[in-house]
């Protein structure tokens, strides 16, 4: 038994020596193999290829481009726009390849080179280059590759990489231009009105320069409130479409047939000072979008139907929001939200949402009422105490110097929690009158009327422009009610 075992062992010994004599020679045989190099292994003119192959093993691409004068088509299906700019950077990636190493005649299943992870063909007239993708080297941190030479190579940069991963990689998106400057903005269809930028004074404040044009009545709007709005159809995603090739008949059932809201935006891509450093011209740039909505199917169970909703309760509709750029045949999808926003814009969404914008610096005096009793504060421009050429407002009552940093604190919080056109003026509990130094805009007044127990009546120069939180009424009133008690005393 003893015996018996010691020769299992020699035999054991034997045999991983006789393997590691194998291994070594395969090894060594492998080293001997690989050459350092720094050789162009794959090159051509990229504007001479009229074809292009792709392959990609684990996404399952598989694609045949051809080029047709300078347009690129797919030869599966013609209809899809390819990004001519694409091809060209990838064209640009494979122009010029270099290898570090070569491996001659290699066993292509060592490198992964037998089934590869990815190839790439270019045809230029009759002839035709192809590189195939075998595995990644940890050790190297290089990609093995053959070109069909009975070599294998190592290449200095991992261009697998470069490969799309799908076709929908190489779609022609619509583009739609960052205006810096908008000059005009227009919403049609469901939601209409037109917004036009200028920066001639039209009120008493110098802080409005959009105005949403109603019959040649300017009214003036909140410029972040303007930006946001734009930015809607600015900043879309562009990137999950669901048409490429949309015809006037399929335009239906996408929601763009009938009830539509077309946004139009034209402005500049740059303010007229940055153009002035720049040393550039301003470029004139404009979109359009137009949007479409479909509602989600609903699923009704008869416990929906004998549920109750309040009339009140604003009910959220479900759906997708349908668009597309400048009268494209791509159809994009996004947010069933994105056309709700922008069926609820009106001017009371894009209208200022403070009462007044006041610039102090401009104004001369306020005259306010307090238990139906008038005051008046004059500003004056002094010079200052610290250093007299230096000129500072100093604000008066009646010849006595005041504080009136509380007030004006107060009259610049005082913000619209609601627009409303409801004309009930209940009790007036606050009301004063800024005056400015400006022949064209000389004064605004504001009267603020008991409602309700939440919210007040706000009427700017007498005509009901919103409703405001008590709470910002009773600091302004207790803020002018300080200004004329300090008097009294």
């Amino acid at each position: 038994m003893k015996k018996t075992r010691t020769v299992l062992i020699l035999a054991g010994v034997i045999l991983l020596i006789t393997a590691g004599i194998i291994v070594t020679k395969t090894v060594k045989k492998h080293v001997d193999k690989v050459n350092t190099v720094d050789e162009v292994i794959f090159t051509f003119d990229p504007e001479s290829v009229t074809e292009i192959s792709l392959e990609k093993t684990e996404t399952e691409l598989s694609l045949t481009l051809t080029k047709e004068g300078d347009v690129w088509k797919d030869t599966s299906d013609e209809a899809f726009p390819v990004d001519e700019a694409r091809i060209d950077d990838l064209l640009a990636e494979f122009k010029e390849v270099h290898a570090s190493f070569s491996i001659e005649e290699a066993t292509l299943s060592d490198y992964g080179l037998s089934s590869p992870e990815g190839t790439i063909t270019v045809k230029i007239g009759d002839e035709a280059y192809t590189m195939d993708f075998g595995g990644y080297s940890t050790m190297d941190e290089k990609r093995y590759v053959s070109i069909g030479d009975g070599r294998a190579f190592l290449i200095d940069e991992d261009l697998l990489n470069e490969l799309p991963d799908d076709r929908d990689e190489l779609l022609k998106n619509d583009e739609i231009p960052v205006i810096a400057v908008i000059e005009e903005a227009s919403s049609s269809g469901e939601a209409a009105f037109t917004i036009v930028y200028d920066e001639e004074k039209r009120s008493y404040t110098e802080d409005y320069v959009y105005y949403m044009d109603e019959d040649g009545e300017y009214l003036p709007l909140g410029e972040s409130n303007v930006l946001t709005w734009v930015n809607i159809t600015g900043y879309l995603d562009l990137s999950e479409y669901v048409s490429y090739e949309a015809s006037a008949e399929d335009l239906s059932g996408f929601g763009l047939a009938d009830k539509t809201i077309t946004v139009s935006v034209r402005g500049f891509d740059q303010t007229e000072e940055e153009a002035e450093e720049s040393g550039t011209e301003r470029e004139e740039l404009s979109y359009s979008v137009e949007f479409g909505f479909v509602e989600a199917e609903e699923e009704t169970s008869a416990a929906d139907e004998d549920a109750e909703t309040s009339a009140d309760e604003e009910e959220e509709i479900a759906g997708d929001t349908y668009f597309r750029v400048n009268g494209s045949e791509i159809i994009y999808k996004t947010d069933g939200s994105v056309y709700q926003d922008l069926l609820s814009a009106s001017y009371n969404s894009l209208r200022p949402k403070e009462v007044l914008s006041v610039n102090w610096d401009n104004v001369i005096s306020v005259d306010f009422t307090v238990e139906d009793n008038e005051y008046t504060v004059d500003f004056s421009e002094e010079p200052s105490e610290e250093d007299e050429e230096e000129l500072v407002t100093v604000y008066r009552m009646d010849g006595e110097e005041i504080d009136f940093s509380g007030a004006e604190k107060a009259v610049d919080a005082l913000t619209y929690t609601v627009f409303t056109e409801l004309n009930e003026k209940g009790l007036l509990e606050c009301a004063f009158t800024v005056h400015f130094d400006d022949e064209e805009y000389p004064e605004v007044s504001v009267e603020i009327y008991r409602y309700n127990g939440k919210n007040c009546l706000v009427y700017v120069d007498g005509v009901m422009s919103g409703q405001l939180s008590r709470s910002y009424m009773a600091d302004a009133r207790e803020a002018f009610l300080e200004l004329a008690l300090g008097e009294e005393e």
